[in-house]
């Protein structure tokens, strides 16, 4: 050997003379300690229970761009309100008030209807000292037929069934005659004659005693087995005995005043009716803070659903946590077989991968994320469909889309590898550059949701990077051979 040689060969190997074993028996080493150190961190994220704050912590975009839908719905609502009420004759209050509270004090309108009518019950047997009067048992709007109702009181209290009959006979003669007027009439009744029925008919329900007796009421529902050919009164006679049979476990457990009420609607189905309704009822709007509307809240739909997305919580949060020791022993089982130099350039390349790895992976979640949310949410509003979003779907969601963000910002070191074994020159790069940027366009495409928004936040930065890489490449330092060349013989 020439005395040339810049090295001893003796020098060259001396730290290499692990046998394959022994490399093995390094590498369980190596490996056992990284697992017990991971299973540590595992434990002590458990018992400080950091699972819970990464959820919320993820949560946050997602519930940010929630809580903006639901603001732009919530005017939107308020608008669709305002004119549906106006056609029903009621108001809510000044039009700008209303959008000031959605907007200014991210307030959520929910229209609520009130029944005065229960409302003033419910008080009056707390306080009836104070609210004594007794609240109207029927309306006018209660009224849903009333020309029919009329027109079936006259055609059947003489030959009709015995409850009719006996309806009939307990109506004063100033209300005969009103029904009779009504029920003759060619045009629909007036408001003061809808007024003056239902005022007639109230009294009957006010009355002590049941409105129909027992014999009334079993005539009634043996109605439904007379089968004769199906005419129209035959028809109405039957859905009101099915109306009896139904309010019959009901009858026994409500005041007389009640029972009478039902028994009033179920006498005259379609044409009374039998409970509250909407038009009786006074429209209040109740404000929700935006923060604390449930549908701003992620959902769990599975009893172990958030048993499990708390456990995958754990998890990441332990390999974040226990990535530098694990990582450390790894180095130190691969140190072993690197020299000096190639160890030079792991020290520079690693932090400058971490950077950009946390720089996609940041970038993704702060600024994307919502983008992509927002774009997303734009077609549930046009549709009029809310999101329900579910805690299991958006949990692998909010994580994958990062890691490939994190994971695609590693274009300039991939260049610069491919560069240095001899695949690529930088020639190649930049007479390239056009297909390259196409090609980024399209893994960015696959890489992310089917929205053109997270596609471009993904293309745009990479398109970057892909000259940053060739930049790397230009002045990088090159490998240079600590042996110097080798003369020949």
């Amino acid at each position: 050997m020439s005395a040339a040689y810049p090295y001893n060969e003796e020098d060259l190997f001396k730290d290499t003379t692990m046998t394959f074993g022994e490399h093995l028996a390094e590498l369980r080493q190596c490996l056992i300690r990284a697992l017990v150190g991971l299973v540590l961190v595992f434990i002590l994220v458990l018992a400080v229970n950091l699972p819970s704050q990464i959820i919320r912590f993820v949560n946050r975009p997602l519930e940010g761009v929630l809580v903006d839908y639901y603001q732009r719905r919530a005017v939107q609502w308020v608008g669709d309100q305002l004119a549906e009420l106006r056609k029903l004759g009621f108001s809510l209050g000044a039009e700008p008030t209303l959008y000031d509270a959605v907007r200014q004090d991210r307030l959520v309108p929910q229209l609520r209807f009130v029944s005065l009518e229960h409302l003033q019950q419910a008080v009056a047997q707390i306080y009836p000292e104070r609210f004594s009067q007794q609240p109207p048992l029927l309306s006018a709007r209660d009224l849903l037929d009333a020309q029919r109702l009329c027109r079936t009181l006259v055609d059947e209290h003489t030959q009709g069934p015995e409850a009719t009959k006996h309806l009939w006979n307990l109506l004063p003669s100033e209300a005969r005659r009103l029904v009779q007027q009504v029920a003759q009439s060619s045009t629909p009744p007036e408001p003061k004659q809808l007024a003056q029925l239902a005022q007639h008919l109230a009294e009957l329900i006010r009355r002590p005693e049941p409105l129909l007796s027992r014999k009334h009421y079993e005539e009634f529902l043996g109605i439904r087995l007379q089968l004769v050919a199906l005419t129209a009164e035959e028809q109405l006679r039957q859905a009101r005995a099915q109306r009896f049979q139904e309010l019959e476990p009901l009858l026994e457990s409500l005041p007389k005043e009640q029972q009478n009420r039902l028994l009033l609607a179920a006498l005259f189905p379609d044409m009374i009716a039998a409970g509250p309704r909407r038009a009786n009822m006074v429209p209040v709007v109740l404000w929700v803070p935006l923060e604390q509307d449930p549908r701003v809240s992620i959902k769990s739909l599975g009893p172990y659903e958030t048993f499990m997305i708390w456990l995958k919580a754990a998890v990441v949060a332990a390999l974040v946590i226990a990535s530098p020791w694990v990582f450390y022993q790894l180095w130190i089982f691969v140190a072993a077989g690197l020299y000096p130099h190639e160890k030079r350039y792991v020290y520079i390349f690693l932090p400058i991968s971490l950077g950009l790895f946390l720089g996609g992976v940041a970038l993704c979640f702060f600024y994307v994320l919502p983008i992509v949310l927002e774009f997303l949410f734009v077609f549930n509003r046009w549709a009029g469909v809310d999101p329900d979003m579910r805690l299991s779907d958006w949990f692998g969601f909010a994580l994958l889309l990062p890691v490939a963000f994190g994971a695609s910002f590693q274009l300039p070191l991939v260049m610069l590898f491919l560069e240095r074994i001899g695949i690529f020159t930088i020639e190649s790069y930049l007479s390239q550059w056009r297909m390259a940027v196409l090609v980024i366009f399209v893994l960015s495409m696959l890489l992310t949701p089917a929205d053109p928004g997270s596609m471009l936040l993904m293309a745009i930065p990479l398109t970057g990077l892909y000259f940053g890489g060739i930049l790397m490449c230009r002045w990088m330092p090159r490998t240079r051979n600590p042996y110097g060349e080798v003369p020949e013989d």
